[in-house]
């Protein structure tokens, strides 16, 4: 069995800590260890207690992951990856901290996806396919929560293929026969 960190330990000890509603109501003044702004993204994030939000973030990738590194680095805003702009996590070691699924003026609902990679880069990307959103389904069917840490040593993967918005079929190599438009599904990997 893997050994819990003290943060996953904390978090099945939480009993007489902050609920969410609590971080929630008080996100203004949530401060981490360093006494650094908790990020937006996470002290919004409903499955975690303030304790657990610092006690993650003090923790940092190396603990999670074996990685060396200090977690202050990472304390600040996440930076947000919107469309295409998460291929950057193609292959990067990263960890997935939390994500939270929302409902969407598009798609019908998507997910919102707190990383931290190895070099100390905090990114949040949405994802709302058969991919990254359908996997952290699973994930929080099992886990019956929806926070990590789950190490992802080869970041993520991507599969390629063309779409016809007519009939919703996707095709491998683009069909000489029919009007279909690129598209890419994202895969935690």
């Amino acid at each position: 069995m893997p050994r819990k960190t003290s943060a996953a330990q904390n978090a099945d000890n939480t009993a007489d800590e902050n609920t969410a509603a609590d971080v929630n109501n008080g996100a203004d003044t949530a401060k981490t260890n360093t006494g650094a702004p908790v990020p937006e993204v996470i002290k919004n994030h409903n499955a975690l207690s303030e304790r657990e939000v610092r006690d993650f973030l003090a923790e940092g990738f190396a603990s999670i992951s074996s990685q060396a590194m200090e977690a202050s680095a990472v304390l600040g805003q996440a930076s947000l990856l919107a469309g295409d702009d998460k291929a950057k996590l193609i292959g990067a070691n990263m960890v997935v901290l939390g994500w939270r699924f929302n409902e969407g003026q598009f798609a019908d609902e998507f997910v919102s996806v707190l990383v931290l990679t190895e070099h100390d880069e905090f990114y949040v990307f949405n994802d709302s396919s058969a991919g990254v959103y359908r996997q952290l389904q699973n994930a929080t069917e099992r886990l019956g929560r929806q926070y990590g840490p789950i190490h992802c040593p080869h970041g993520l993967r991507t599969s390629d293929y063309w779409y016809d918005e007519a009939t919703g079929e996707t095709f491998t190599v683009k069909p000489d026969d029919r009007k279909t438009i690129p598209a890419r599904t994202f895969y935690l990997a």
